[in-house]
């Protein structure tokens, strides 16, 4: 609910008002749907702590603990998962709608970060792209997630700090 000092809701424009969020489907664990719609509001400016409590509300502590891991975990790590993502979306990551862009960090953290089983990982992924509207990228989300999984997060994935010490930082 909208509340306080402190409560930023977003003033920007939200692409999930198109009807892109609005389906739910009983075969993505509510700790995934939660985590996603609070990655989805901290991108429109709220802030994570609120857009989680107010996503996993009613949820159990198990699903709830877990929606809190990915999203922070998907938040802190950005840069990197944006890093490895880039390297298997022919034309870069900036054609992605942005929904399908958050399900993509959030397998790709789940298949490095997380002792989660890589098909749990793809197929929640995969029925996330479907439930926001989007069913035609669930093939690119399949793709992908496969893809950046089986690559890792080798160090020489990544830039050096030597040569680019920016772009290390950012990684």
């Amino acid at each position: 609910a909208d509340g306080g000092p402190g409560d930023r809701r977003s003033l920007l424009p939200d692409p999930g008002d198109a009807g892109l969020t609005r389906r739910t489907d009983p075969d993505v664990t509510p700790g995934r749907a939660a985590a996603l719609e609070a990655l989805r509001r901290a991108g429109r400016g709220m802030r994570l702590d609120l857009a989680l409590d107010d996503a996993a509300r009613g949820m159990d502590a198990r699903e709830r603990a877990f929606a809190r891991t990915l999203a922070y975990g998907v938040t802190r790590l950005q840069g990197r998962l944006d890093h490895l993502l880039a390297a298997h979306v022919r034309g870069g990551l900036d054609r992605l709608h942005p929904q399908i862009l958050l399900i993509l960090r959030m397998g790709l953290y789940q298949l490095l970060y997380l002792d989660v089983p890589d098909y749990a990982a793809v197929s929640q992924g995969v029925e996330q792209a479907r439930n926001a509207g989007q069913g035609r990228a669930s093939g690119l989300v399949n793709a992908v997630l496969r893809a950046a999984g089986s690559a890792g997060a080798p160090e020489s994935a990544f830039p050096d700090p030597q040569r680019d010490p920016v772009g290390f930082l950012t990684t």
